[in-house]
Protein backbone atom coordinates (compact mmCIF):
# COMPACT_ATOMS: atom_id res chain seq x y z
CA UNK A 1 0.00 0.00 0.00
CA UNK A 2 1.19 3.51 -0.79
CA UNK A 3 1.17 6.55 1.43
CA UNK A 4 -2.46 7.52 1.96
CA UNK A 5 -4.74 9.08 4.55
CA UNK A 6 -8.42 8.11 4.50
CA UNK A 7 -11.19 9.71 6.51
CA UNK A 8 -14.65 8.41 7.50
CA UNK A 9 -17.91 10.38 7.68
CA UNK A 10 -18.81 11.28 11.26
CA UNK A 11 -22.52 10.64 10.63
CA UNK A 12 -22.81 7.51 8.51
CA UNK A 13 -19.40 5.81 8.56
CA UNK A 14 -19.00 5.97 4.78
CA UNK A 15 -15.85 7.16 3.06
CA UNK A 16 -15.62 10.96 3.38
CA UNK A 17 -12.43 11.29 1.34
CA UNK A 18 -8.75 10.57 1.08
CA UNK A 19 -5.44 12.00 -0.02
CA UNK A 20 -2.63 9.87 -1.42
CA UNK A 21 0.97 10.51 -2.43
CA UNK A 22 1.45 9.66 -6.11
CA UNK A 23 5.04 10.85 -6.64
CA UNK A 24 7.66 13.18 -5.14
CA UNK A 25 5.68 16.32 -5.97
CA UNK A 26 1.98 15.39 -6.20
CA UNK A 27 -0.97 14.03 -4.27
CA UNK A 28 -4.29 12.63 -5.47
CA UNK A 29 -7.43 13.97 -3.80
CA UNK A 30 -10.60 11.91 -3.48
CA UNK A 31 -13.81 13.33 -2.03
CA UNK A 32 -15.49 16.47 -3.28
CA UNK A 33 -12.37 17.25 -5.32
CA UNK A 34 -11.12 14.26 -7.30
CA UNK A 35 -7.93 15.61 -8.78
CA UNK A 36 -4.16 15.81 -8.56
CA UNK A 37 -2.43 18.66 -6.71
CA UNK A 38 1.16 19.75 -6.12
CA UNK A 39 2.41 18.91 -2.62
CA UNK A 40 5.53 19.15 -0.51
CA UNK A 41 7.25 17.31 2.33
CA UNK A 42 4.98 18.96 4.93
CA UNK A 43 1.92 17.54 3.15
CA UNK A 44 3.54 14.11 2.90
CA UNK A 45 4.26 14.15 6.66
CA UNK A 46 0.64 15.13 7.40
CA UNK A 47 -0.58 12.30 5.15
CA UNK A 48 1.69 9.81 6.94
CA UNK A 49 0.16 10.98 10.25
CA UNK A 50 -3.43 11.21 8.91
CA UNK A 51 -3.37 14.77 10.26
CA UNK A 52 -6.40 16.52 8.73
CA UNK A 53 -5.79 19.76 10.63
CA UNK A 54 -2.28 20.07 9.23
CA UNK A 55 -3.50 19.23 5.73
CA UNK A 56 -6.26 21.83 6.04
CA UNK A 57 -3.78 24.51 7.09
CA UNK A 58 -1.43 23.64 4.22
CA UNK A 59 -4.20 23.71 1.61
CA UNK A 60 -7.91 23.73 2.51
CA UNK A 61 -8.72 21.82 -0.67
CA UNK A 62 -6.58 18.84 0.38
CA UNK A 63 -9.40 17.88 2.79
CA UNK A 64 -12.52 19.48 1.29
CA UNK A 65 -14.66 17.06 3.31
CA UNK A 66 -13.29 18.33 6.66
CA UNK A 67 -15.08 20.87 8.87
CA UNK A 68 -12.41 22.57 10.97
CA UNK A 69 -14.97 24.08 13.37
CA UNK A 70 -16.49 20.65 14.13
CA UNK A 71 -13.14 18.90 13.72
CA UNK A 72 -15.12 16.25 11.82
CA UNK A 73 -15.29 14.69 8.38
CA UNK A 74 -18.50 14.37 6.36
CA UNK A 75 -19.21 12.53 3.11
CA UNK A 76 -20.70 14.31 0.10
CA UNK A 77 -24.22 13.30 1.18
CA UNK A 78 -24.00 15.37 4.36
CA UNK A 79 -22.62 18.62 2.94
CA UNK A 80 -25.05 21.21 1.55
CA UNK A 81 -23.07 22.52 -1.41
CA UNK A 82 -23.45 25.81 -3.22
CA UNK A 83 -21.64 26.30 -6.54
CA UNK A 84 -20.88 29.87 -7.58
CA UNK A 85 -20.36 31.14 -11.12
CA UNK A 86 -18.91 34.47 -12.21
CA UNK A 87 -19.88 35.68 -15.70
CA UNK A 88 -20.88 32.13 -16.62
CA UNK A 89 -17.61 30.53 -15.45
CA UNK A 90 -17.07 28.33 -12.42
CA UNK A 91 -15.79 30.35 -9.47
CA UNK A 92 -15.99 28.26 -6.28
CA UNK A 93 -17.92 25.70 -4.27
CA UNK A 94 -18.98 26.42 -0.70
CA UNK A 95 -20.36 23.85 1.67
CA UNK A 96 -22.34 23.85 4.89
CA UNK A 97 -21.70 20.96 7.27
CA UNK A 98 -24.58 19.35 9.23
CA UNK A 99 -23.86 21.71 12.16
CA UNK A 100 -24.33 24.74 9.90
CA UNK A 101 -20.68 25.77 9.53
CA UNK A 102 -19.83 27.12 6.08
CA UNK A 103 -16.46 26.82 4.37
CA UNK A 104 -14.99 27.15 0.90
CA UNK A 105 -14.51 23.64 -0.43
CA UNK A 106 -13.09 24.35 -3.89
CA UNK A 107 -11.79 27.47 -5.57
Amino acid sequence: MGRKASFICQLCGKDAGSIAVIDNDHVRLHGLNDRTEIANSEAFKAIDNSDARALYHLNEEYVSFYCPRCDCFYCNEHWKKRVLFDDGFYDATYGECPAGHERRMDD
